[in-house]
């Protein structure tokens, strides 16, 4: 069930980089100002990590021509690896769930909210989680619909954000750059845009011939078109008035579907029994019931930028140079050469720097 068109899947980069961004942001930098070194930074990263990082992801597919979870066996074949090297096809659905959680359980933090100003009753208030991890489950058979209403959604919330007063009053401003900061800005470039998550791996299938290069180009301006949307608070999903609460809740609830959508796809196509994966799906949502959310959402970031240094260190150091070269079909053999580089080197490097990072941002937020 690929069903992302070479538009829809502009439009999910978008989606997703504004609402996990937006989630991830306030953990990861100070909010009190704007901070001119780290959104440089972000930057930087999307350049040297995130880029690389999606034409590997589209190398991939073109090589494959089936889902991640599918492909791994064949692309582990092909290298002679370990097959234990497919077991980062299981780390990405899992990831997956964990931002489909975080996206699920912030909406459900708003509706309690909600519900609580307007007196609702102990019944309602104990049922309201159960029930939006229900809609949340429905909402994912929509498909092809979410990325297009969720990105509708965000484009209203930034056009409803530039026209409150002082939208753009803030002043930004340099700060001593700390390694935490690092490691936020390497979760905002893979984690928050789900790359090496099988996302756009998906919509390479679905929306381009196998015989023609993925252009992953638009792919990668919709995510820092939605990083800075981000970066100037266009999209306040934490505003009290009720527009922004009932347009916020849209988005996340998008954004929520569309990973369990994913999610849902490898695991069917797996050959997991229907019911099975519905239980798997119910259950990834259910534990942000759990007072660990801290955890769970540590757990996220560091789980997706994983998964994105484990394929590059899989294809750069255990595939065949001519395999990818032939998929990406490099003309340029210095550019090749500078893409192999940044994967087999950089990408691994910064995710180990960012885990010591967010560990010790872990531990602080624990204390």
């Amino acid at each position: 069930m690929a069903f992302l068109n070479r538009f829809q899947g502009v439009l999910l980069a978008f989606l997703i980089m504004v609402l996990l961004a937006g989630r991830f942001e306030s953990l990861v930098t100070t909010t009190a100002v704007h901070q001119v070194d780290f959104w440089v930074v972000w930057l930087i990263c999307m350049v040297l990590l995130t880029f690389p990082v999606l034409l590997l992801e589209s190398a991939l597919a073109k090589r494959t021509q089936t889902l991640p979870i599918q492909a791994l066996p064949a692309l582990t074949r092909d290298a002679d690896a370990s097959t234990k090297w497919r077991g980062v096809g299981w780390l990405a659905i899992g990831s997956m769930l964990l931002l489909a959680g975080t996206l699920n359980a912030q909406f459900t933090t708003f509706a309690t909210e909600i519900a609580q100003k307007n007196a609702g009753s102990t019944a309602v208030l104990s049922v309201l989680p159960f029930a939006i991890i229900l809609l949340v489950a429905a909402l994912s058979a929509l498909g092809k619909w979410l990325p297009a209403v969720g990105t509708a959604v965000l484009v209203a919330l930034a056009v409803f954000g530039v026209l409150q007063p002082n939208a753009m009053a803030a002043i930004w401003q340099m700060t001593p750059f700390a390694l935490t900061e690092w490691s936020g800005a390497v979760a905002l470039a893979l984690a928050a845009t789900g790359v090496g998550l099988g996302l756009y791996w998906q919509a390479a299938l679905a929306g381009y011939s196998v015989n023609s290069r993925y252009p992953v180009l638009p792919i990668w301006i919709a995510q820092i078109v939605g990083g800075l949307v981000v970066a100037f608070g266009l999209v306040n999903f934490n505003a009290a008035s009720e527009m922004n609460v009932a347009l916020s809740g849209i988005a996340l609830l998008s954004g929520a579907a569309v990973l369990l959508s994913f999610a849902r796809q490898q695991l069917v196509v797996r050959g997991l029994p229907r019911i099975i994966v519905w239980v798997v799906l119910v259950a990834s949502l259910a534990i942000w019931i759990l007072p660990i959310k801290t955890s769970l959402l540590t757990l996220a970031m560091v789980s997706s930028i994983v998964v994105a240094a484990i394929y590059a260190i899989f294809s750069g150091w255990k595939m065949k140079s001519s395999h990818l070269r032939k998929a990406l079909d490099f003309n340029n053999e210095a550019l090749y050469n500078l893409w192999r580089v940044m994967v087999r080197l950089v990408v691994p490097l910064a995710v180990i720097v960012a885990l010591i990072g967010l560990v010790e941002q872990y531990l602080v937020w624990i204390q």
